[in-house]
């Protein structure tokens, strides 16, 4: 299939948003497809995120090796009790976990190559996408490949469906809630949880 076939579907597909699990694996299928013909350091964690939807098992390839790295430095000390000691990378850990640093690349690329920018722009829709991206890929460990590499690493990533907590809803009575608890599995064999919610608009 030709790149130009590939953009065309695109620009259909982007139009609305996507309404289902398949709805949006077939759309990063096509924006993963396009990305292989305009290849460049900025498409690297998009190409990730669309890569996650499809396989259970990421090498460290070129297109993981930057993401991978900060958040490797980002976990930068651990203590007994399993606690993050968090570095300057912390925010951009933040915005992995909530999901933003897959809507600020996303973003970029539809401003950058003139798609539709309906899945992005309004925060209710953005959630929805956020939403059933996570249900693609909870409770399907991301396992990271390095061979070769003696120090502690992260090797597993798994999300999983969490339920706000009651302290929470409490004091939010008339919100709703999603979220996601992110386990991350260092090859020394140690888990760090770290949970996420939003409210639903």
């Amino acid at each position: 299939m030709t790149v130009n076939s590939i953009e065309c579907q695109l620009h259909a597909h982007l139009s609305k948003p996507p309404a289902d699990g398949p709805d949006l694996v077939y759309g990063l299928v096509k924006i993963r497809k396009f990305l292989e013909h305009h290849r460049d350091d900025e498409s690297a964690t998009l190409t990730f995120f669309c890569d996650w939807v499809l396989h259970s098992r990421l090498t460290r390839n070129e297109e993981s090796r930057t993401l991978l790295e900060k958040l490797d430095t980002a976990l930068t000390e651990i203590d007994a009790s399993e606690t993050v000691v968090f570095s300057a990378e912390a925010q951009m850990l933040a915005d992995m976990f909530s999901f933003s640093l897959f809507r600020q690349r996303l973003t970029g690329f539809l401003q950058k190559y003139h798609f539709a920018s309906v899945w992005t722009e309004d925060v209710s829709v953005w959630q929805r996408v956020a939403g059933i991206y996570g249900d693609e890929v909870k409770d399907t460990p991301l396992e990271v490949i390095r061979p070769g590499h003696g120090f502690v690493y992260l090797k597993k990533l798994v999300v999983t469906e969490c339920e706000p907590s009651e302290e929470l809803v409490a004091a939010n009575p008339t919100e709703r809630f999603f979220g996601f608890l992110w386990s991350l599995t260092l090859n020394d064999g140690r888990t760090i949880p770290y949970q996420y919610t939003s409210t639903v608009f």
